[in-house]
């Protein structure tokens, strides 16, 4: 057995980039992003089964080979298919608030670990579920997406439930 390893670090996010560009390129949309630190949650739109495959096969291979150290599990993924739009909701909230969640802190921090800082009603947002944001630089996330379904543009204009 390796020695685990924390992936919620500067290095590891210029390989999460990446990952998600090359992801890209094979036709799937990531639009939210959360990096742990043993694991990442995304929010991704695709088309089809075949273009979420290659999509996500093209995403861990290159994650994967860009760490290349410690003990990390690859090779699976757990997904979920948003139905509707609480569910869209909730699954945005889980993969944006994973850390605080997980830390019991009652401050969302805006970091560059996670898409956080694209909701454009965070502060509403956080008065709401009465927790403190703190804005530590917006972080640059032109390497997302675009939402394209209903749902997930739609999610976005609303405010997410706890």
């Amino acid at each position: 057995m390796g020695k685990l390893l924390s992936i919620r670090n500067k290095e590891c996010l210029k390989i999460l980039k990446k990952a998600i560009k090359n992801a890209r390129s094979q036709g799937i949309r990531i639009l939210h992003f959360s990096l742990e630190s043993n694991h990442v949650h995304l929010i991704i739109e695709a088309t089809s089964n075949q273009i979420l495959t290659k999509g996500m096969r093209s995403f861990t291979i290159t994650f994967a080979k860009g760490i290349n150290k410690g003990r990390i599990q690859f090779e699976r993924y757990h997904l979920h298919v948003l139905k509707t739009l609480r569910e869209t909701r909730n699954a945005i909230h889980y993969v944006l608030f994973n850390h605080q969640k997980h830390t019991g802190l009652k401050t969302a921090y805006v970091s560059t670990y996670s898409s956080l800082g694209v909701i454009k009603n965070l502060k509403e947002l956080a008065k709401e579920m009465r927790m403190t944001v703190v804005l530590r630089g917006i972080p640059e996330l032109n390497f997302l997406d675009d939402p394209r379904s209903w749902l997930a543009k739609k999610s976005l204009n609303l405010q997410l439930i706890c």
